[in-house]
């Protein structure tokens, strides 16, 4: 694999995370707003996850799943 293909692997697991994230949500029915509110973080961090700018911290990720009503297994 060239270092080439590497980056391009690395981009799509972000964007599949992202829209990961941004398929939970709307199907928990929260906007990007109140999934903010409920995990204590700013309504940029959640459109930095779903536009695969960056990825919630593990420190967050239980609330996350508390709030999605998910296992980490689909979020990560």
């Amino acid at each position: 694999m060239t270092p080439q293909d590497k980056a391009g692997s690395k981009l799509r697991n972000i964007g599949q995370h992202a829209d990961t994230i941004r398929r939970l949500r709307k199907e928990s029915g929260l906007t990007p707003g109140q999934l903010a509110d409920a995990i204590g973080v700013t309504i940029n961090a959640i459109y930095n996850w779903e536009s695969g700018k960056s990825r919630p911290d593990f420190s967050i990720l239980p609330v996350l799943c508390d709030a999605l009503n998910v296992s980490a297994d689909e979020i990560i």
